[in-house]
C-alpha cells in the first residue's frame, strides 16, 4: 500500500516558514505557475532487453513450465594419456614404429564415444604440430572405469629423433600435456557395409514463466484531489509500468530458476533462469573475470588478449545455418565502467583491425559498432547496467536469434472493475496493476558470454 505521502501529497500542517524545498508547497494565496507534469529521474535510457522480447521471436507457451532441446556437434578429439603395444595397455611404445604397425592409444571412456571402427584420425604432439601422423582405428575398447583404448593401424611411418633424446614422433605424443588425437575423416574399402555410426544425444533444457506484479494504488480522496500535478493517476501508472520493465528486466538478466508451493498461500510459486545464469551453468567458459583470471595484472598490459579470448569463444559455433545465424548481430550490453575500459583497449592498440563506430542499432537503439578481427558486435550502454555500480564494469554478449521470449500472460494493464462501486474488499479507491507472467528460452549458451572487471586492473 502507498504510504500517505503519495496517495495526498499535500496533506498535512502548512507553516509561514515552509518552503518549496519542503515535502509541501509554499502557504500563499497566489496559485503561482506549477508545471504540470512531475519531473522524474530514472536511469539513462530504457530496458534494453525487455524492449527487445517485443521483437525477437515470440512463442506462447501451453503451460507455465516449458521446455526446449538442442543438439551440438562436439569437437571429436582427445587427450592422449598413452601409447602401447597391446590392448592391456601394460607396454608403452618404445621403439620407431613402421607403416601399418598397430599401436593403443588411451583415452578416456568420454572421449572414447567419439571414434568408431573406420575412422581417419590424426596423431598429434600441440608443441610439434610438424609430427602429424594419419592413422586408421581398428578397433576400440575398454580398460577400466576412467579408461578406455582406440586401436589405431599407422598410415604413416614413425620418424626417430636422434636429438637432443632419442626418441620418435610418435612417442613425444604420449603425454597428456601435448598428446591429441583427432577425427580428420573415414577410410572404406569399396563394396563395403555401411558401419556403425557415432551417435550424440541431445541436451534438454527447461524454465518457468515466473509471474511479475506491480501494484497501482489510490485512494479515493486522493483521485479527487485537485492537485497542481493534474494527472496523478496517469503518472502513477506511467511510473508503475517503468518499475514492472525494470524489474522483469533484471530477472531476466540475473534470476535463478526456482519452483516451489508458497509458505502462506501453499500455491506453486516459479522464478525464471535469467541468461547470466544460463550461462554460469551451461557455457561456465565463457563466464570470466577479468582480475580474476589475470591478477596482479594491468588492464592496459593483459585486457586486449583476455577479451580476444572471450570474442573468439562466442564466434567460436555457428548455431543452425549460417545464414540463420548471421540474422542477426550479436549485441554486448555494458556498462560504462567497461565501455571505458574497451574504448582505452582500442585506442592502445596499433591493430586497426580493431574500431569502435556509432550507428543505429538493428532494434532501433543508438549503439556503439565494434568491429574486431572476431566479428562485429553492438555494444550498448545498458541503463541497469550504470544504475548499479557493481555491474558498471560489466558485459553480457547475448545472440538474439537464439533467444524465445515465452509469454503465458504478456504484459497487460489490470484495471480494477471495482472504481466507485464498493467492491468485494470495500477499499475505497482504486487497486490496479500491470502483471506479466513470461521467460525466456535460450538456445545454445556457447554463442553468448558473461565477462566482468572489464577495464579494472587486476
Amino acid at each position: 500500500m502507498a504510504t500517505g505521502a503519495e496517495q495526498y501529497p499535500y496533506s498535512g500542517a502548512i507553516t509561514a516558514n515552509s518552503s518549496v524545498n519542503d515535502n509541501y508547497p509554499r502557504y500563499t494565496k497566489r496559485p503561482e505557475s506549477w508545471r504540470d507534469m512531475i519531473l522524474r529521474l530514472s536511469p539513462a535510457g530504457e530496458t534494453p532487453l525487455y524492449v527487445i522480447t517485443g521483437k525477437m521471436k515470440k512463442e506462447k507457451p501451453t503451460d507455465p513450465i516449458f521446455h526446449w532441446e538442442t543438439a551440438s556437434m562436439p569437437n571429436p578429439r582427445a587427450t592422449v594419456y598413452g601409447i602401447y603395444t597391446a590392448a592391456n595397455l601394460g607396454t608403452s611404445v618404445s621403439t620407431t614404429q613402421a607403416q601399418y604397425a598397430t599401436v593403443y592409444i588411451k583415452v578416456t571412456v568420454a572421449e572414447k564415444a567419439h571414434f568408431r571402427v573406420g575412422h581417419q584420425v590424426l596423431l598429434r604432439n600441440s608443441d610439434k604440430m610438424t609430427y602429424d601422423i594419419n592413422a586408421k582405428v581398428t578397433d576400440i575398447g575398454s580398460f577400466d572405469a576412467t579408461y578406455g583404448y582406440v586401436a589405431v593401424e599407422l598410415l604413416q611411418a614413425d620418424t626417430a629423433i636422434t636429438t637432443p633424446t632419442a626418441t620418435s614422433y610418435l612417442r613425444t605424443m604420449a603425454s597428456s600435456t601435448v598428446g591429441v588425437m583427432m577425427v580428420c575423416g573415414n577410410i572404406n574399402a569399396e563394396g563395403g557395409y555401411s558401419p556403425s555410426p557415432v551417435n550424440y544425444r541431445n541436451q534438454y533444457w527447461e524454465n518457468y514463466c515466473q509471474i511479475f506484479r506491480t501494484p497501482l494504488e489510490l485512494t479515493g480522496t486522493a483521485l479527487e484531489t485537485k492537485l497542481k500535478n493534474q494527472n496523478l493517476y496517469q503518472e502513477e501508472k506511467a511510473q508503475k509500468l517503468m518499475q514492472h520493465s525494470m524489474e522483469f528486466e533484471l530477472a531476466m538478466l540475473f534470476g535463478y530458476k526456482t519452483k516451489r508451493n508458497n509458505t502462506e498461500s501453499g500455491k506453486e510459486e516459479r522464478t525464471t533462469q535469467g541468461i547470466v545464469n544460463y550461462l554460469r551453468e551451461s557455457a561456465s567458459a565463457n563466464v570470466s573475470d577479468f582480475r580474476i583470471a589475470n591478477a596482479g595484472s594491468q588492464w592496459k598490459a593483459a585486457g586486449k588478449d583476455w577479451l580476444e579470448t572471450q570474442l573468439k569463444n562466442v564466434n567460436s559455433y555457428v548455431p543452425g545455418s549460417y545464414a540463420s545465424a548471421r540474422r542477426y548481430i550479436k549485441m554486448i550490453f555494458t556498462g560504462f565502467g567497461a565501455l571505458g575500459g574497451i574504448q582505452k583497449m582500442v585506442e592502445n592498440t596499433s591493430n586497426v583491425s580493431y574500431n569502435i563506430q556509432p550507428g543505429m542499432g538493428q532494434f532501433g537503439f543508438n549503439v556503439r559498432k565494434l568491429i574486431t578481427p572476431y566479428g562485429e558486435f553492438e555494444l550498448i550502454a545498458h541503463p541497469l547496467f550504470n544504475h548499479e555500480t557493481t555491474n558498471s564494469y560489466s558485459m553480457l554478449c547475448i545472440d538474439p536469434s537464439q533467444m524465445v521470449y515465452q509469454a503465458l500472460r504478456d504484459t497487460f494493464f489490470k484495471p480494477d472493475p471495482n472504481k466507485d462501486k464498493g467492491g468485494g474488499s470495500g477499499y475505497d479507491g482504486l487497486q490496479e496493476e500491470w502483471l506479466t507472467e513470461a521467460g525466456l528460452e535460450l538456445h545454445h549458451p556457447l554463442t553468448m558470454g558473461y565477462w566482468t572487471s572489464v577495464g579494472l586492473d587486476g
